[in-house]
Protein backbone atom coordinates (compact mmCIF):
# COMPACT_ATOMS: atom_id res chain seq x y z
CA UNK A 1 0.00 0.00 0.00
CA UNK A 2 2.88 2.58 0.93
CA UNK A 3 3.91 2.06 -3.20
CA UNK A 4 0.45 3.07 -4.16
CA UNK A 5 0.39 5.90 -1.97
CA UNK A 6 4.17 7.22 -3.09
CA UNK A 7 3.39 6.57 -6.92
CA UNK A 8 0.05 8.46 -6.80
CA UNK A 9 1.59 11.27 -4.58
CA UNK A 10 4.01 11.35 -7.65
CA UNK A 11 1.57 11.20 -10.40
CA UNK A 12 0.15 14.60 -8.93
CA UNK A 13 2.59 16.27 -8.00
CA UNK A 14 4.32 15.95 -11.17
CA UNK A 15 1.01 17.02 -12.95
CA UNK A 16 -0.14 18.97 -11.32
CA UNK A 17 2.56 21.21 -9.20
CA UNK A 18 5.26 20.70 -11.84
CA UNK A 19 8.03 19.62 -9.52
CA UNK A 20 11.43 18.76 -11.47
CA UNK A 21 13.85 16.54 -10.08
CA UNK A 22 12.39 16.04 -6.57
CA UNK A 23 13.13 13.40 -4.21
CA UNK A 24 9.68 12.63 -2.25
CA UNK A 25 10.28 11.62 1.15
CA UNK A 26 8.05 9.56 3.38
CA UNK A 27 4.99 10.97 4.99
CA UNK A 28 6.57 11.09 8.10
CA UNK A 29 7.19 14.52 9.97
CA UNK A 30 11.04 15.04 10.68
CA UNK A 31 12.03 13.23 14.27
CA UNK A 32 12.98 15.83 16.92
CA UNK A 33 11.08 19.04 15.27
CA UNK A 34 8.61 20.29 17.56
CA UNK A 35 6.12 22.94 15.99
CA UNK A 36 7.29 25.72 17.26
CA UNK A 37 7.49 29.28 15.77
CA UNK A 38 4.90 31.28 14.28
CA UNK A 39 3.94 34.33 11.69
CA UNK A 40 2.14 36.81 13.82
CA UNK A 41 5.35 38.80 14.63
CA UNK A 42 5.80 39.02 11.10
CA UNK A 43 2.36 40.91 10.51
CA UNK A 44 1.02 38.02 8.34
CA UNK A 45 -3.13 38.43 8.20
CA UNK A 46 -5.78 36.26 6.66
CA UNK A 47 -7.94 37.06 4.85
CA UNK A 48 -6.57 40.20 3.48
CA UNK A 49 -6.82 41.05 -0.69
CA UNK A 50 -2.64 42.33 -0.56
CA UNK A 51 -0.38 39.84 -1.55
CA UNK A 52 1.11 38.22 1.93
CA UNK A 53 4.51 37.26 0.57
CA UNK A 54 7.01 39.46 2.00
CA UNK A 55 5.55 38.64 5.78
CA UNK A 56 5.29 35.15 5.06
CA UNK A 57 8.62 35.13 3.22
CA UNK A 58 10.10 36.88 6.31
CA UNK A 59 8.88 34.11 8.56
CA UNK A 60 10.31 31.44 7.02
CA UNK A 61 13.75 33.01 6.83
CA UNK A 62 13.53 33.68 10.39
CA UNK A 63 13.08 30.41 11.04
CA UNK A 64 16.78 28.89 11.92
CA UNK A 65 17.02 24.78 12.18
CA UNK A 66 14.25 23.58 10.60
CA UNK A 67 11.82 25.25 13.32
CA UNK A 68 8.85 25.18 11.83
CA UNK A 69 6.49 28.14 10.52
CA UNK A 70 2.89 27.69 11.90
CA UNK A 71 0.38 29.36 9.97
CA UNK A 72 -2.92 30.35 11.84
CA UNK A 73 -6.40 29.23 9.94
CA UNK A 74 -7.42 31.77 7.35
CA UNK A 75 -7.08 32.29 3.64
CA UNK A 76 -3.47 33.85 2.50
CA UNK A 77 -2.71 35.23 -0.76
CA UNK A 78 1.20 34.88 -1.48
CA UNK A 79 3.07 34.31 -4.81
CA UNK A 80 6.47 33.71 -5.70
CA UNK A 81 6.95 32.88 -2.33
CA UNK A 82 10.81 31.27 -2.13
CA UNK A 83 11.03 27.86 0.57
CA UNK A 84 14.90 28.14 2.22
CA UNK A 85 16.54 24.89 2.38
CA UNK A 86 15.01 22.96 5.65
CA UNK A 87 12.10 25.13 5.15
CA UNK A 88 8.88 23.32 7.19
CA UNK A 89 5.60 25.39 6.38
CA UNK A 90 2.53 24.16 8.65
CA UNK A 91 -0.88 25.11 8.68
CA UNK A 92 -3.77 24.63 10.90
CA UNK A 93 -5.37 21.68 8.32
CA UNK A 94 -6.28 20.91 5.08
CA UNK A 95 -9.04 23.63 4.22
CA UNK A 96 -8.89 25.81 7.37
CA UNK A 97 -5.20 27.26 6.46
CA UNK A 98 -5.33 28.32 2.48
CA UNK A 99 -2.49 29.59 0.69
CA UNK A 100 -3.74 31.32 -2.54
CA UNK A 101 -2.03 32.14 -5.65
CA UNK A 102 -1.44 35.52 -6.19
CA UNK A 103 0.07 36.96 -9.43
CA UNK A 104 0.84 34.81 -12.15
CA UNK A 105 3.83 33.03 -10.59
CA UNK A 106 4.01 29.75 -8.88
CA UNK A 107 2.87 29.84 -5.48
CA UNK A 108 5.99 28.36 -4.05
CA UNK A 109 9.06 27.49 -5.28
CA UNK A 110 12.40 26.41 -4.03
CA UNK A 111 15.79 24.83 -5.63
CA UNK A 112 18.44 22.95 -4.19
CA UNK A 113 18.57 21.19 -0.82
CA UNK A 114 16.02 20.14 1.51
CA UNK A 115 14.47 18.45 2.87
CA UNK A 116 11.05 20.51 2.62
CA UNK A 117 7.94 19.98 4.77
CA UNK A 118 4.40 20.86 3.64
CA UNK A 119 1.50 19.77 6.10
CA UNK A 120 -1.96 20.87 7.14
CA UNK A 121 -2.47 23.29 4.37
CA UNK A 122 -4.24 23.58 1.07
CA UNK A 123 -2.66 24.77 -2.30
CA UNK A 124 -4.74 26.95 -4.36
CA UNK A 125 -4.72 28.55 -7.64
CA UNK A 126 -5.41 32.08 -8.02
CA UNK A 127 -7.51 33.53 -10.49
CA UNK A 128 -4.65 34.17 -12.85
CA UNK A 129 -3.32 30.63 -12.80
CA UNK A 130 -2.93 28.94 -15.83
CA UNK A 131 -1.80 25.61 -17.11
CA UNK A 132 2.09 27.15 -18.16
CA UNK A 133 2.41 28.34 -14.68
CA UNK A 134 2.91 25.44 -11.98
CA UNK A 135 1.41 25.90 -8.87
CA UNK A 136 4.71 25.01 -7.45
CA UNK A 137 7.52 24.69 -8.56
CA UNK A 138 10.67 22.87 -7.24
CA UNK A 139 13.97 21.72 -8.89
CA UNK A 140 16.87 19.49 -7.54
CA UNK A 141 15.33 19.17 -3.84
CA UNK A 142 16.91 17.16 -2.17
CA UNK A 143 13.62 15.88 -0.20
CA UNK A 144 9.60 16.43 0.25
CA UNK A 145 7.37 15.76 2.96
CA UNK A 146 3.87 16.08 2.13
CA UNK A 147 1.59 15.82 4.62
CA UNK A 148 -1.82 16.73 4.99
CA UNK A 149 -1.90 18.93 1.68
CA UNK A 150 -5.09 19.28 -0.41
CA UNK A 151 -4.40 20.95 -3.72
CA UNK A 152 -7.28 23.00 -5.63
CA UNK A 153 -7.88 25.21 -8.47
CA UNK A 154 -5.60 24.63 -11.02
CA UNK A 155 -4.63 24.61 -14.33
CA UNK A 156 -6.81 27.15 -15.06
CA UNK A 157 -6.85 29.13 -18.46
Amino acid sequence: MGQVIARTRRAVLGGGLGIIGATVASAQPAPGRAISGGAAATGLRSGLDQDQTPALQRALVAARDGAPVRLPAGRFRVGGLTLPPGARLVGAGVGATVLVQAGAEPLLTARGDGPLILQDLTLEGGPSATRTVPLVALADVSGLDILGVAVAGTGRG
